[in-house]
């Protein structure tokens, strides 16, 4: 298997658009100063958009002291990692007679409830000492979204940015693939990803 670290996955960026490669994101050159610039934003977008299971962390929330103007109990301030909800529940057995939370929002960087704890999995942002860990079809979307972010920067061109969106959007749906076969239906179900990380109400 590749190594799978930052340089690794900006050099296939910059493969893709015909750049310059770099020993490592302190290069002092054009495509080592866009890589560092941009490579977090990249990978924190690619990591948000699915509960990747090398993505998941779980902790146990207990209510602010300050509560909210109206609307909700109670409200629980969020992981400084956090990216994305993927299962918040008032309970921490996590079986079929799980109580998943039903009436919540995520405003700024607390989730609201009127719950008085919050057994939360979450998608976290992920470190540099991560990298070694994702899948290589995580590591080339997110090297193909990093190509069509930096194509217009590096080349003065956009002529491939569709085309790298395209490929972009291909790997993402075979990385979702591969990682969903290591998890139970249970726990792809438990909660709409897309409608909590925004939340409901």
């Amino acid at each position: 298997m590749a190594i799978i670290n930052d340089v690794t996955i900006c050099n296939s960026a910059l493969v893709k658009i015909g750049a310059e490669t770099i020993l490592s994101l302190e290069d002092d050159s054009t495509s080592g100063k866009l890589c560092k610039l941009r490579f977090g934003s990249a990978l924190d977008y690619v990591t948000s958009v699915y509960p990747w299971r090398f993505a998941r962390s779980r902790t146990v929330m207990a209510p602010d002291v300050a509560s909210p103007e109206f609307g909700y109990d109670n409200k629980f301030l969020l992981p400084s990692d956090y990216l994305g909800l993927f299962i918040a529940s008032a309970d921490e057995n996590l079986d079929d007679t799980t109580t998943y939370l039903d009436a919540f929002t995520i405003e700024g960087s607390y989730l609201l409830s009127d719950e008085t704890a919050v057994y939360l999995i979450y998608i976290r942002k992920l470190l540099t000492e991560d990298l070694p860990t994702v899948s290589e079809t995580f590591a080339e979307a997110v090297a193909l979204y990093l190509a069509q972010d930096l194509v217009m920067k590096i080349t003065q061109s956009d002529t491939s940015k569709a085309g790298l969106l395209q490929q972009y959007e291909l790997f993402l749906k075979k990385a979702k693939t591969l990682d969903s076969r290591n998890d139970s239906p249970r726990a792809l179900t438990a909660t709409t990803f897309t409608d909590s990380r925004i939340g409901i109400r």
